[in-house]
């Protein structure tokens, strides 16, 4: 029998350990160490984690607020219509 050359379940945890003593523990206080894999601080964590969806919530309603109301606009026109015996007509 051959031997396979992958790495077997214990040298792959050996090198995940060693990328994980690599990088910084201390919270980042600056772009390039939070790149370099360190936490963000916890308050800014909170901050990002209910600032950032209430930003996109707000710009995709922004954005799909004048369509919603156009379509709301022509369903009210055609059941008006067809409550005066004109039937399914914009």
């Amino acid at each position: 029998m051959e031997m396979s050359e992958e790495a077997g379940p214990d040298e792959s945890m050996e090198e995940e350990e060693s990328a994980d003593e690599e990088r910084p523990t201390s919270a980042a206080r600056d772009l390039r160490s939070w790149l370099a894999g360190a936490p963000l601080p916890a308050r800014l964590q909170i901050a990002l984690g209910l600032v950032a969806p209430m930003l996109i919530t707000i710009v995709a309603a922004l954005r799909v607020s004048s369509f919603t109301i156009d379509d709301a606009y022509i369903s009210l026109r055609c059941a008006e219509n067809l409550a005066r015996g004109n039937g399914l007509v914009l």
